[in-house]
């Protein structure tokens, strides 16, 4: 693994945390959620302008992916209403290793041998002590930040696989956010009644940059 895999790789954890810490901090989590979503989807415009659209099979899996993913921001929000972030976040991310091994051979077919699975288990208990010692965590938060992890592996092994499908992982991860883009806010509707987004409130600005 040569450094720019290994920069890059630490740059999205840095951006993932960050993220993460932001939407903790946010009054309403899911609108907050929500208006930050807008950006990635005129991003996604784009980037769909400039591509092809998916290969046909690969349809499927980008509508399981972005529907997975609304279901990751709604579930990432609940474990947050019950849970700090010190010891929901650790909770999600360290389980979604050992979750995408287990769906990798699943659903693929993958196996891996018995030193990466030692690795796996490691790294993913390795996170997840580090909520270990922040006070006692409610069984509902973990709840929570365990079923956020079941859904990151279930859209990261769907991605997987449907990118190799679509033939063309750029087309495919924009028609996944174009569709996320419109699902989000519909299921914010759906739970909330309404959505109102002033443009001119520092919160709003906060949440599109």
């Amino acid at each position: 693994m040569n450094a720019t895999v290994v920069g890059l790789a630490l740059s999205a954890a840095i951006l993932h945390a960050s993220w993460n810490a932001f939407l903790r901090t946010g009054a309403d989590r899911l609108w907050t959620v929500t208006v930050m979503s807008f950006s990635s989807t005129a991003a996604a415009i784009v980037l769909a302008l400039f591509h092809p659209l998916p290969a046909a099979a690969a349809w499927p899996y980008v509508v399981l992916s972005a529907v997975l993913q609304v279901g990751y921001s709604v579930f990432l929000v609940a474990a947050y209403r019950y849970g700090e972030l010190g010891q929901v976040y650790p909770i999600v991310r360290g389980s979604v290793p050992l979750l995408v091994a287990l769906g990798g051979f699943l659903l693929a077919g993958q196996r891996l041998a018995a030193p990466e699975l030692i690795g796996v288990a490691l790294v993913a208990c390795g996170i997840m002590g580090l909520s270990v010692g922040r006070g006692r965590a409610s069984v509902t938060s973990i709840l929570y930040a365990l079923a956020t992890g079941v859904i990151i592996a279930a859209y990261a092994t769907v991605d997987a696989i449907g990118v190799r499908v679509a033939g063309d992982s750029a087309a495919y991860t924009a028609w996944v956010l174009l569709i996320y883009g419109a699902l989000l806010p519909a299921a914010f509707v759906g739970l909330r009644g309404r959505l109102i987004v002033d443009l001119r409130a520092p919160e709003t600005r906060k949440a599109l940059s």
